[in-house]
């Protein structure tokens, strides 16, 4: 009898133990499954955040090139007007030293005619 008792004693033992550790590995599993689920959040949440930054650099990109394109047009319009003003300058000019040579035609021959 003492030997049986010895015999449930030792299987009661082993039992406690193997529920222990059975016990212990299910809450190493779920404190990895919570771990995983935790590092699957962040890395969602990661590539929400690196896809936010992208649209945001993105959208900061074609602002400035909005107001680079906005920057070049308004020069080129200044450098247009500026041509034209030039070209105008250079156009009256030219008119008022061919008025001024006709009229200095015109006296020159005036002249020759009262002489001759």
């Amino acid at each position: 009898m003492e030997t049986l008792s010895f015999a449930f004693g030792m299987l009661a033992m082993i039992a406690i133990i193997l529920v222990a550790v059975v016990v212990i590995g299910i809450v190493k599993v779920y404190k990895q499954q919570t771990q995983i689920r935790s590092l699957e959040d962040s890395h969602l949440h990661g590539y929400s955040d690196f896809d936010r930054r992208i649209d945001n650099m993105g959208m900061s990109l074609d602002r400035r090139f909005d107001d680079l394109y906005r920057e070049l047009e308004s020069k080129i319009e200044h450098m247009d007007s500026e041509m034209d003003s030039r070209f105008n300058d250079t156009n009256s000019y030219i008119d008022s030293r061919i008025d001024k040579l006709q009229n200095n035609i015109k006296e020159k021959g005036s002249k020759e005619l009262l002489k001759g």
